[in-house]
């Protein structure tokens, strides 16, 4: 098959309004009537609220509400609701609001947060798993009940544990006899912020009519919805969530904190739309970062590089509340092995509540963090064997159509020889006073966590001009989806891209379900809709053509 418009590169849909500054962002947003909206953070990290004073607040000028965490008795949470829009009693690491001012401008809102006055008394802080796992820690979450934890969870009662999972194959043991050599560390994959260059923030508007109405820079919009929904008691079709141009997410976007927060506060004002961006200050404290996980992990091999057993222990600093953290454990548990064929493991993880912003899905969901140590310890393995790095690779590789896991049907040890015979021949650059050189070669494979109904969908519409229009739910945070989409359509329906035209922004109401934009799968799966739809376009055109023409639509092309 020839390729007419795949693989060209074509000017993309959105690149004229965003170079001229005329592309629409989160904050580009004016309503009528809005309202701003400002948060008072904590000063520690974790601490006891004994008691708000808004007074002063209160009376400054442009303010038309203050909100406490009393006033908002909702709970939300993405796999569990642990977390409120503001605090309640108690706060749980930085960047948890405590108050919110609402007020006609954001220099009003900014000035009157500082007039609240908080008595806090201090308890401490734990920025470590360990640390919050040890005999006589502080529970973080003293009020939550054990019997609220999700089912297929392992919450430990009386400690910070979220959920503890045990994974085993073979016989830990019987590993451990036929070594003939082993190796172990500790490793630590420290938190990180994934930064995008703009900031969080949503706006939310209670309607007179019992609409919710938002606008969010977030990748996951239709699960908003339906957590709105839930949370206000409202059917699904009476709130409708808007996805401007996004500007950057590197996971931190499928967190929705801001959201809720903005809603809890705007909810108390009904008729008039509230908007909160964040400060980038806030942005950082207040957003989902990444992975704290802490592996150790020992291996063994016989002499001749055949890997007999793993034993490991995964220590995930979750954050202040579970968000996704558990999925992100059970993903660096279930592939810590690798890729490679290990007859006997036994594995341990604990996911942990610490005093830290909550763990979102920065990119690689954990996998990352697991790879480090494993990959790590294989060269560790490999020079003790006085054995090339990647040949201990190949042979513990499982042929196509084996592993360790469900769906590894790839020829990855092909994949080994290509690389390898790639980089290695190339010569390394003579080293001089100020740079060495080396090489680096690891095998890794990713899966996701926990997902649900993962599918895509779109929308393709022919104008009474043959010119098209395409919709579908998935976010282009600046991957170019809408062009991929685009081109994958004009390949289709061998048309020129120039009569295509992208919709620009998500809107729940008017564009098809998605799950989310996440885990590098939006071209293949929003692509494979996209071929589908214009299939049945053209079948649709072929019978129409055919009635006029007399044939039967099989003859036409």
């Amino acid at each position: 098959m020839t390729l007419q418009y795949l693989g060209q590169n074509l000017s993309r849909p959105d690149a004229f309004d965003k170079i001229t500054g005329a592309a629409t962002y989160l904050d580009d947003i004016r309503l009528p009537g809005l309202l701003h909206m400002a948060v008072l953070l904590p000063e520690d990290a974790h601490a006891i609220i004994r008691s708000i004073d808004v007074t002063e607040a209160e009376r400054s000028p442009g303010v038309v509400q203050v909100v406490i965490g009393r006033d908002c008795p909702s709970r939300h949470g993405i796999d569990f609701r642990d977390r409120r829009p503001l605090a309640v009693d108690r706060v749980r690491h930085v960047g948890e609001p405590v108050a919110a001012v609402i007020a006609e401008d954001v220099r009003q809102a900014r000035l009157a947060v500082h007039k609240i006055r908080v008595e806090y008394e201090q308890l401490p802080v734990y920025t470590d798993g360990r640390a919050a796992m040890a005999g006589g820690a502080i529970l973080i979450h003293p009020e939550t009940d054990p019997e609220e934890y999700p089912a297929s969870w392992n919450h430990l009662p009386g400690t910070n544990i979220v959920n503890h999972q045990v994974l085993k194959k073979g016989n830990l043991d019987q590993g451990v006899a036929d070594s003939d050599i082993t190796v172990e560390g500790e490793f630590n994959y420290p938190f990180s912020v994934p930064g995008a260059i703009e900031p969080h923030g949503a706006i939310v508007w209670f309607k007179g009519n019992g609409i919710i109405e938002a606008w969010l820079s977030c990748i996951r919009p239709f699960m908003v919805r339906k957590m709105l929904a839930e949370i206000y008691h409202r059917p699904v079709s009476s709130v409708r969530v808007h996805v401007p141009e996004v500007g950057g997410c590197f996971g931190d976007k499928s967190g929705t904190h801001f959201v809720f927060t903005v809603a809890a506060a705007a909810s108390r004002i009904p008729g008039r739309p509230v908007k909160w961006f964040a400060t980038r200050k806030e942005s950082f404290l207040c957003g989902s970062i990444g992975n704290g996980i802490r592996t150790r992990l020992k291996i063994g091999a016989d002499s001749r590089g055949n890997l007999t057993f793993f034993k490991g222990v995964v220590h995930h600093s979750v954050g202040a509340y579970s968000d996704i953290g558990s999925g992100v454990m059970t993903a660096a548990l279930a592939n810590i092995t690798g890729p490679y064929e290990v007859p006997n493991y036994q594995l341990e993880g604990s996911c942990v509540y610490t005093n830290t912003p909550p763990v979102g899905a920065l990119r690689g969901f954990g996998n990352q963090s697991a790879f480090f140590a494993t990959e790590r310890l294989m060269d560790m393995l490999a020079k003790k064997l006085k054995m090339n790095p990647v040949r201990l690779r190949e042979i513990n590789l499982p042929r196509a159509g084996q592993g360790n896991h469900p769906g590894d049907l790839g020829d990855v040890g092909g994949c080994v020889s290509i690389v390898a015979e790639k980089l290695y021949p190339r010569p390394k650059p003579v080293e001089d006073e100020l740079y060495f050189y080396g090489r680096g070669f690891s095998v890794l494979r990713k899966t996701p966590g926990p997902t649900g109904f993962y599918g895509r969908s779109c929308y393709l519409k022919f104008n009474g001009d043959g010119s098209v229009t395409l919709n579908f739910g998935t976010v282009d945070m600046g991957g170019g989806h809408r062009n991929a989409m685009r081109q994958i359509a004009a390949e289709t329906l061998r048309i020129s891209p120039e009569r295509i035209t992208v919709s620009s922004d998500i809107d729940t109401q008017t564009s098809p379900w998605e799950w989310q934009t996440v885990g590098s799968l939006s071209v293949l799966l929003c692509g494979q809709a996209v071929v589908e739809a214009a299939g049945k376009a053209i079948e649709l055109l072929k019978e129409t053509a055919a009635r006029v023409l007399g044939c039967p639509s099989g003859q036409l092309s």
